[in-house]
C-alpha cells in the first residue's frame, strides 16, 4: 500500500483531517494500527461506537473551536514529528575517528545542538580537523547510509590530498 494509500485510510477509518493522518503516519513509521493508537492517545479519535454515537448527537461547534482543534491538532502532529527526529538522532552517532581508530563518538542529536550553539566555530574546527587527519562518519540504522559516509569519506580525501600537496611544495621549497 503506498503512503498516500495510507493516510486516505487512515483518514477514513479515524476521522482525521489529511495532515493529521500524514502526521501521525510519519511519527509511526507508516504503520496504520501504531499510527491509529497514537491519534486514541493524543485525544485526537474517539473508539469507534463512542465516535458515531457523539457525531449524531452532538451539536456543531463554532468556527472559533473548530480552529482551535485544528491548531492543536497540527501542533500535536508537529510535535510528535520533533519527538521522532530527535528519537534518531539519539539513536545515530556521528563518530570522529583517525587512523581507523575512534576519538569520540556524539549522538547526532548533540552534534546538531552545537552546531547551532557554535556553528561557525564547530564547522571551522572540523574542516581543520580534516586536515589534520580527523575522519567523520555517521553510525546507526537510519543515519550511517553509505552514501552519507561516502561523501565524507571524499572530502576527508580531499584534505588529505591538499595537505599533501602543501607538505610536497614545502619539502622542495626548501
Amino acid at each position: 500500500m503506498t503512503e498516500y494509500e495510507k493516510v486516505e485510510k487512515l483518514r477514513e477509518k479515524a476521522n482525521v483531517s489529511y495532515e493529521e493522518a500524514k502526521a501521525a503516519l510519519e511519527a509511526s513509521d507508516w504503520d496504520l494500527l501504531d499510527a491509529i493508537v497514537l491519534l486514541e492517545k493524543e485525544g485526537r479519535m474517539e473508539s469507534g461506537a463512542a465516535r458515531h454515537s457523539t457525531q449524531a448527537q452532538a451539536p456543531a461547534e463554532d468556527p472559533a473551536t473548530e480552529d482551535g482543534n485544528r491548531f492543536k491538532a497540527h501542533a500535536s502532529g508537529v510535535w510528535a514529528q520533533i519527538k521522532r527526529l530527535i528519537q534518531i538522532g539519539n539513536e545515530n552517532n556521528f563518530v570522529i575517528s583517525r587512523k581507523d581508530d575512534p576519538v569520540l563518538s556524539l549522538p547526532v542529536t548533540v552534534m546538531v545542538l552545537l552546531l547551532l550553539l557554535i556553528n561557525v566555530w564547530l564547522f571551522v574546527a572540523l574542516v581543520v580537523g580534516l586536515f589534520c587527519g580527523l575522519r567523520y562518519s555517521i553510525h546507526g540504522e537510519q543515519l550511517g547510509k553509505p552514501e552519507v559516509n561516502e561523501v565524507m569519506d571524499k572530502a576527508a580525501n580531499a584534505a588529505e590530498n591538499v595537505r599533501e600537496t602543501v607538505e610536497d611544495s614545502l619539502r622542495s621549497g626548501k
